[in-house]
């Protein structure tokens, strides 16, 4: 557990826990009970030896190291250690007198500086959507000294392969060609002697498709449709569309048309003011296709085409 900036910590006269802080930063020693009667003299130690002893007729008696690093509240009792060292390190009793019997509270500090394992994260490169076929570049980095990194793809080890190749240090982890079965949580262990963190990311890898609608004559020429469809799945053998066709020219209702399977997505494409609507195939970007049939209407009107309530952009050519 790191210790932030001015971040006290607290549980009976002192922390019942360990406490841990970072070289250069600060840690506060709360007391959160102390005596209701004034203070006769507080005392502050660490392994033994003086840090600040406060009260009775003289000035506070402050240790060697600790001139201007430390602030007590002379109500409390509370001790605020500033610019933490290595040294910083051990045990430190508080002995309280007040009326009555004297009170005392122990804590352990522990300070770790740049050997200490900290802010792990996992990021990749590109952003996403990750296409299948494309790659991807997964870079784990951390604050402080690493010795070892680990990477596992769903609780497994992961290992290297003709696709999937590790950096020398291991700080990265490219993939290429991707396919579906690479969606999964990725997760780099990170560590050293003194300490250890995790980074994980969920990564999904989509199937996509390059689609292009041959869609009749216009002014002489033959007009043409493109869209590209992200599938957020692990299987990309066929895909649901639905095509809804709006105003045609004779003013018949709206037709729609299911064709295809099952993907857990559907695209849905608002088609106006497209003449001869034939739409033969689905193109995939890796060659294959699916065949559509043809819908035999037409139309006078473009609308919009959206692929799981998101807008896709549509060219249209001569």
């Amino acid at each position: 557990m790191l210790v932030s900036p001015g971040l006290c910590y607290g549980k009976g006269l002192l922390p019942a826990d360990s406490m841990v802080g970072e070289v250069s930063h600060n840690v506060t020693f709360t007391i959160v009970n102390p005596p209701s009667t004034p203070f006769r003299v507080v005392a502050w130690t660490t392994n033994g030896t003086n840090v600040i002893t406060s009260g009775g007729s003289g000035a506070d008696d402050i240790g060697t190291g600790y001139v201007g690093r430390i602030t007590l509240n002379s109500t409390t009792g509370s001790l605020e250690l500033r610019n933490l060292v290595l040294s910083d390190t051990g045990e430190y009793v508080v002995t309280i007198l007040a009326v009555g019997q004297p009170k005392e509270g122990t804590a352990t500090l522990r300070v770790y500086g740049e050997y200490f394992v900290l802010l792990a994260k996992l990021t990749i490169s590109p952003n996403p959507p990750i296409i299948e076929g494309g790659s991807v570049t997964l870079t784990c980095d951390a604050s402080g000294s690493i010795s070892n990194r680990d990477w596992r793809k769903d609780g497994q080890p992961l290992s290297p392969s003709e696709r999937i190749i590790f950096s020398e240090d291991n700080k990265t982890v490219s993939i290429s060609p991707l396919n579906l079965t690479d969606s999964g949580i990725f997760l780099c262990h990170l560590a050293n002697l003194l300490s250890n963190e995790n980074a994980s990311y969920n990564l999904t890898v989509n199937c996509e498709y390059d689609t292009t609608y041959t869609v009749g004559q216009k002014n002489g020429n033959m007009a043409y449709s493109k869209c590209t469809v992200y599938a957020q799945s692990h299987r990309c053998m066929v895909l649901s569309l639905f095509f809804a066709v709006k105003g045609s020219t004779q003013g018949g209702p709206n037709v729609g048309a299911i064709v295809g399977g099952s993907l857990g997505a559907v695209a849905v494409v608002a088609v106006t003011e497209l003449n001869y609507a034939d739409i033969t195939q689905f193109q995939k970007r890796d060659g294959g296709s699916v065949q559509l049939g043809n819908l035999g209407i037409s139309s006078t009107e473009y609308a919009t085409v959206r692929v799981n309530n998101r807008p896709v952009g549509v060219s249209q050519g001569d």
